[in-house]
C-alpha cells in the first residue's frame, strides 16, 4: 500500500472513529468500532487474504479516533476558551472592523440591493438580504453563490501573486499569503466551505514551495482531517461542511467522467466547461439538498451556466471597490460602475428562474 494510500484510509478511519465519539456514548462507540473491526477481520480470514501490518495501522486509527472524539467532548468548553481569549479576540475584532469598512467602501458606490449582493459574494455576508432576495437565492438554485469557497480564496492569491509578485520571489510570498488567508478566514466568520478552501489552497501552496506533487484526493482528506480535529462534531453536524466537501468531491470525479463523455471543449463563453462543472456539482449535493431544503430545481443548472462565467470577475472587482475605497474614491466609483452591470444581469438571472421555479413548482 503506498504512503498516499495509507495516509487516505488512515485519515478516514480517524474520522469515522472520532465521528462515532461525537454522537455515541464512549462505550457504545468502542463497541460499534470493535464489532466492526471484528466482522473486517473475519471477512479477510474467509477469504484467505493475507493481513497486513498497514491494515492494522487503519483499525487503530479508528479507536484513536473514537479517544480523541470523547477527549474533545470532555474538555470542549475550555478548547473553546482558549480561542475567546484577550488576545485571539483583539484580532478577530479589529478583522471584523476591517470587513465593516470594507463593506461601507462598497455600498458607497452601489444601490442597497446590488451592494447587499456583492458582499454576500466576496465577504460572505447575508444579513443585509431581504427575505425575498434569499428565496430567489434558493429557488434558483444559486446560494451557494454567497457561500465563501475556493473563488474567493483563489482571487486573493492572484492578486497577492500580482502586487507582490513584482517586488519579491515566489518562495518569500508563501508565508505572507497564508497570514492572509488566514486572516480572511477568520474575518469572514470560517464557515466551512472557506476553511476547507483556504486548507486546500495552503497545501497548493506548500506542493509549489516544496517541489512536490498535489494529491487532490489527499489534500481534500487533509482537509477534513484538521477541521475534524478541531471538531469533530462537524462531519455529523454542519451540513455547510456536508455540501462543500460533497461539491468538490462532485468537481474532483465525476466532472472528468462526464468530460470524457461529452468532451473538453468548452464552448460558447465557457457554457459547456460551466455546464458540466454546475452538473458534477450539483449532483453530488443532490441528496444533502433535498434532506436539508426539501427540494431541487434543475433549472437551477442553467441558471448557474448563465451566472458563473461572470462571478469570477465580479468578484474580483468586488475586492477592488473594497480595497481601492480606503485611498481613491474616484477609483472605487470606475470599479463600481463595471460591476454594477455585471450584478444588475446576475440579480435579473436569479430572479427570473427562481419566478420560473415558483410557477413549476406551483
Amino acid at each position: 500500500m503506498a504512503p498516499d494510500v495509507l495516509f487516505f484510509w488512515s485519515a478516514i478511519a480517524f474520522m469515522a472513529g472520532a465521528v462515532l465519539a461525537s454522537f455515541l456514548t464512549s462505550t457504545v462507540a468502542l463497541l460499534s468500532a470493535i464489532l466492526a473491526v471484528s466482522i473486517l477481520i473475519f471477512l479477510l480470514v474467509l477469504q484467505k487474504l493475507n493481513i497486513s501490518w498497514r491494515y492494522f495501522i487503519i483499525l487503530s486509527f479508528i479507536f484513536t479516533g473514537i479517544f480523541y472524539g470523547n477527549l474533545y467532548l470532555k474538555y470542549e468548553q475550555d478548547f473553546t476558551e482558549f480561542f475567546s481569549n484577550a488576545f485571539f479576540s483583539g484580532i478577530s475584532a479589529g478583522l471584523q472592523n476591517f470587513k465593516s469598512a470594507v463593506e461601507v467602501n462598497i455600498e458607497k458606490v452601489l444601490d442597497s440591493q446590488k451592494a447587499a449582493f456583492l458582499n454576500g459574494l466576496i465577504l460572505g455576508e447575508r444579513q443585509k438580504f431581504s427575505k425575498e432576495f434569499r428565496d430567489d437565492l434558493n429557488k434558483s438554485g444559486t446560494a451557494h453563490l454567497v457561500a465563501l469557497s475556493g473563488y474567493n480564496i483563489a482571487i486573493i492569491i492572484l492578486a497577492l501573486n500580482g502586487f507582490l509578485g513584482r517586488f519579491f520571489s515566489r518562495r518569500f510570498l508563501f508565508i505572507p499569503i497564508i497570514l492572509v488567508i488566514a486572516a480572511f478566514v477568520v474575518m469572514t466568520g470560517a464557515a466551512s466551505s472557506v476553511v476547507r478552501a483556504a486548507i486546500m489552497a495552503g497545501l497548493i501552496l506548500l506542493a509549489e514551495r516544496s517541489d512536490r506533487l498535489y494529491n487532490t484526493r489527499n489534500a481534500i482528506t487533509a482537509a477534513a482531517l484538521l477541521m475534524t480535529l478541531a471538531n469533530p462534531r462537524v462531519i455529523i453536524f454542519d451540513w455547510g461542511f456536508q455540501l462543500s466537501f460533497a461539491a468538490v468531491l462532485g468537481l474532483i470525479y465525476l466532472r472528468p467522467w462526464l468530460m470524457k463523455i461529452f468532451g473538453k471543449e468548452s464552448g460558447f463563453l465557457a457554457w459547456k466547461e460551466n455546464l458540466l462543472t454546475t452538473t458534477s456539482a450539483q449532483v453530488a449535493v443532490l441528496p444533502l439538498l433535498i434532506l436539508h431544503f426539501g427540494y431541487f430545481s434543475p433549472l437551477s443548472l442553467i441558471a448557474n451556466v448563465l451566472i458563473l462565467e461572470v462571478i469570477p470577475l465580479t468578484m474580483f472587482l468586488g475586492f477592488l471597490i473594497g480595497v481601492s475605497g480606503f485611498f481613491s474614491y474616484f477609483l472605487s466609483l470606475i470599479a463600481g460602475w463595471f460591476v454594477s452591470i455585471l450584478l444588475g444581469y446576475e440579480i435579473f438571472i436569479i430572479k427570473f428562474f427562481a419566478n420560473l421555479s415558483r410557477i413549476l413548482i406551483e
